[in-house]
């Protein structure tokens, strides 16, 4: 069926932007009176939907409607029975294109199945690794602006991987500076997702005095971030740095490091950095008091409420200072 399209895939945001995309085409094409966009599909609004479909458009040569979050979610709790649904498309007017979107369907679903076998399908794919600094700068580039590759791995860094998150940055960045978008910029503008706060509080060990370091500590759990949120954070931080300070005393090459550990060039590099103020048996043991502080938590030895985590953030400002011993 060339006039039956199917979006679907993790990249959110660049599924957003190919149907804002192609909405905004289609208006100024074929005004909008001939668009009719579904946001919820259920049985109730099956009727509707069947309606718009094989209605004809109005003095224009297309009509589109846009279905978006079908074929629905696994945990959806009501079910869509799609035969007449599917019998409408298979006979739909040349004059209709019909656009189907969802991210995260079910693909056991009959409906799934009878999509990917009947209509176009495109897929959209998070990107990793170097496709996600191209993502970037291509996203610039789109409008208009440019940044160095340094400034893309920065603000990938400091927005945690999330492409949400990134493109905002994107789109407030361009309105924001004028010339090319380089580190400096991207460390006066954007304001850093925890993690990437929290590496720079780990960063410090060892280049800084322990209050230096628990002064930092202190100022990134009174940010309004949940402890426990950042206290696993840490357990993350410190397991990463174990495994890389592991491969970098085996002799490993940085290539077969990225490998193994599924991180993207820039995190092998800013990883590597870290891990060489720290040795491996620190290391190993600091992960095994954050073991002993998770077993502490989970057996209510240190209680946390919302209005009481001091005895929490006690012990990790000791596992912070043990990291210098």
């Amino acid at each position: 069926m060339n006039n039956v399209f199917f979006f679907t895939g993790e990249n959110h945001t660049e599924l957003q932007e190919k149907l804002r995309f192609w909405k905004q085409e289609f208006v100024k094409k074929h005004s909008e009176t001939n668009l009719e966009v579904f946001e919820q599909v259920s049985e109730e609004s099956l009727p509707a939907i069947i309606n718009a479909l094989e209605s004809l458009p109005f003095l224009a040569e297309r009509r589109m409607v846009i279905l978006k979050g079908f074929p629905l979610p696994a945990d959806a709790k009501k079910k869509v029975e799609t035969e007449s649904l599917e019998k409408v498309l298979e006979n739909l007017p040349e004059t209709t294109l019909a656009i189907f979107a969802s991210p995260n369907p079910d693909k056991r679903s009959r409906f799934f199945k009878w999509l990917q076998k009947n209509t176009k399908t495109e897929t959209f794919v998070l990107p990793k690794g170097r496709e996600m600094l191209s993502w970037v700068q291509q996203k610039f580039h789109r409008s208009q602006k440019s940044i160095t590759p340094r400034g893309a791995e920065t603000l990938i860094f400091f927005c945690g991987e999330d492409l949400n998150s990134i493109s905002h940055e994107v789109d407030k960045l361009c309105l924001l500076s004028a010339g090319t978008i380089d580190e400096k910029t991207i460390e006066k503008f954007v304001t850093p997702h925890p993690e990437a706060k929290l590496f720079k509080v780990l960063d410090l060990v060892g280049k800084v005095p322990p209050e230096k370091l628990l002064k930092e500590f202190s100022a990134l759990a009174e940010s309004g971030e949940d402890l426990m949120m950042i206290f696993y954070m840490i357990v993350r931080q410190i397991r990463l740095l174990t495994q890389m300070r592991s491969l970098k005393d085996k002799g490993m090459p940085r290539e077969v490091i990225q490998k193994k550990m599924k991180l993207a060039p820039f995190q092998v590099g800013a990883l590597s950095r870290q891990a060489e103020d720290l040795s491996f048996p620190v290391l190993r043991r600091a992960y095994r008091q954050l073991a002993e502080i998770e077993l502490q938590i989970k057996t209510g030895k240190i209680p946390l409420t919302a209005d009481n985590n001091e005895l929490l953030h006690l012990r990790i400002d000791q596992f912070l200072c043990a990291l210098y011993e």
